[in-house]
């Protein structure tokens, strides 16, 4: 053992898993080779079809068979000696090693697979809930799993590996008071904890709905009766709109004027102006009507006017997984962009050779990012403290036109408008890997406010969620404190502390030397038996 075995109250004995294992039949079974049964023998889950238990049953300290796979009752019959019985302990014996759960009589019948270990304890000497408390909090279980794995690229356990595993015995009336009250102790945990889950799924819908009701105009008054009685100026969002987008097209008539006149190419008439690409208008047919003041605008018409303001990183050959580094300059991917926010992530880096050929790619700060390939549709906003980066092609980068809209406000009307959202769901291409493209995003229709407004939106918005995020991490702290608090009262159950013992309770070692006893003879009755053969 890498830690000694801890000193036991009085009356109990460390012992082992052969010791309190079941003398008349197999111990321990390690569930059927790949084999025996594969994913083509798995079928549609029926009244017919019998579960085959996997690790992904075992919670806490019992069995959840939705995470079963099944087989037709002809495979189980093959393998009817892994047929699991009312008792049986399963023990998790490769990746995560060290879950246990105990078999109760619906789930008579079942089986296992390879990862699972089924494990028979003498319940005379044993209760079966005490162990599976015991391997769920004891640290000598863990050690004892380092001790012994044998896996390469993986955590295993054999089955001598888990015979030999150490296990406190306590007195009879004892393991059953200490599982009683570890019931009752947990029991109540789960409750607490299940009202956590419950008020966090809460905040994430009031999240959902503050930022609905910004985007839908519902937040805060917007309306020009408002911004005139409050001394704020207003234009109507399809005013600047319009405004913008000549101003936009002017200076691109003048600059390709410039370059005819400079080229001493004067054109004769206004046919030149057909090649200016106006953005697309959106298509407002079947979308909600806005209020006063707000129109409906493309992602394209509210980007910046800039060269690449809206694009994906390089793609092939131009960016390799293999040029990723730990120092260099940052690059973005998926782990980056994260459900509203921007995260370090995995931190891949480039060279700084790299990243000038690839600087055209850099995000900027006020960037508005969008993950369109894996997991589609994370959205955030660059900080503006960020060290220089670029994106990989799994994002998309957006330069709002900040006289149109403010980056806040985009990122809020992708990660938080249901229209916006049904457009960008309902446009994912892609039969294995869902992804967004960029004609997509750029017809993304969006409710845009005045400009003035957005800024009070924001900060609503901002108000509102940073009273919720203050809430989450609150909730999260008391999770946290729950985690520990369950591993404290197992602890505590096999320090002692949990239940007093019955004094006039038989000791563990008597228990232990009769059990050796019970063994040895079974031992010795059949080579007494056969000698009497040989001398008849």
């Amino acid at each position: 053992m890498t830690i000694p075995l801890p000193r036991l109250p009085d009356g109990w004995a460390w012992s082992t898993v052969e010791a309190v294992g079941a003398i008349d039949d197999q111990a321990v079974l390690t569930g059927p080779f790949g084999t025996s049964i594969g994913p083509d023998d798995f079928i549609e889950q029926s009244a017919e079809a019998v579960p085959v238990l996997t690790i992904g049953c075992l919670r806490q300290a019992g069995i959840d068979i939705t995470k079963a796979v099944f087989i037709s009752p002809a495979k189980a019959h093959e393998l009817h000696r892994y047929r699991l019985r009312h008792g049986d302990v399963l023990f998790s014996r490769m990746a995560t090693v060290g879950r246990a759960g105990f078999v109760e009589r619906r789930h008579e019948g079942a089986l296992f697979n390879y990862h699972v270990m089924r494990l028979r304890l003498r319940r005379d000497a044993i209760d079966s809930y005490f162990f599976i408390y015991f391997v769920r909090g004891s640290e000598v279980v863990r050690s004892h799993v380092r001790d012994v794995n044998h896996g390469m690229t993986r955590d295993g356990i054999n089955t001598e590996q888990l015979l030999s595993m150490p296990v406190p015995i306590a007195p009879r009336r004892t393991q059953h008071g200490i599982v009683d009250a570890i019931d009752s102790y947990l029991s109540r945990l789960d409750a607490a904890v299940a009202s956590l889950e419950r008020a966090q799924t809460k905040l994430k819908a009031y999240r959902a709905s503050v930022l609905k009701a910004a985007v839908e105009g519902r937040l805060v008054a917007t309306e020009s009766s408002v911004a005139r009685k409050e001394g704020r100026t207003y234009e109507p969002a399809d005013v600047l709109l319009k405004r913008i987008l000549a101003e936009r097209r002017r200076r691109w008539e003048e600059a390709e004027l410039a370059k005819m006149t400079a080229a001493g190419k004067a054109p004769r008439d206004d046919k030149w102006k057909a090649r200016y690409e106006e953005p697309a208008p959106p298509d407002t047919s079947e979308l909600p009507e806005l209020p006063e003041g707000w129109c409906w605008a493309t992602v394209e018409q509210v980007a910046d006017d800039i060269p690449r303001a809206i694009q994906s990183g390089p793609f092939g050959s131009n960016l390799l997984h293999s040029e990723f580094q730990t120092q260099g300059k940052l690059v973005i991917g998926i782990d980056n962009v994260q459900d509203g926010y921007f995260s370090m992530g995995e931190n891949h880096r480039i060279s700084e050779a790299k990243y000038s050929e690839l600087e055209h790619y850099a995000a900027r700060p006020g960037d508005v990012l969008i993950t369109v390939m894996a997991t589609v549709g994370r959205t955030c906003v660059v900080p503006d403290n960020l060290e220089p980066a670029i994106i990989t092609k799994h994002v998309y980068r957006v330069t709002p036109n900040r006289s149109l809209t403010d980056p806040g406000y985009l990122h809020a009307t992708l990660w938080g408008a249901p229209a916006v959202r049904t457009q960008m769901f309902g446009g994912v291409r892609g039969q294995t890997r869902p992804g967004l493209n960029g004609g997509i995003i750029r017809m993304l229709a969006i409710p845009l406010p005045p400009r003035a407004e957005q800024q009070r939106i924001l900060e609503e918005v901002e108000r509102l969620l940073s009273v919720r995020d203050g809430t989450v991490l609150q909730l999260s702290r008391t999770a946290l404190r729950a985690t520990r608090l369950r591993q404290s009262i197992l602890k505590w159950a096999f320090d002692g502390k949990l239940v007093d013992q019955d004094p006039t309770d038989e000791p563990a070692d008597v228990l232990l030397a009769r059990i050796r006893a019970e063994r040895a003879a079974a031992a010795a009755a059949p080579a007494r038996r056969r000698i009497r053969r040989v001398r008849a």
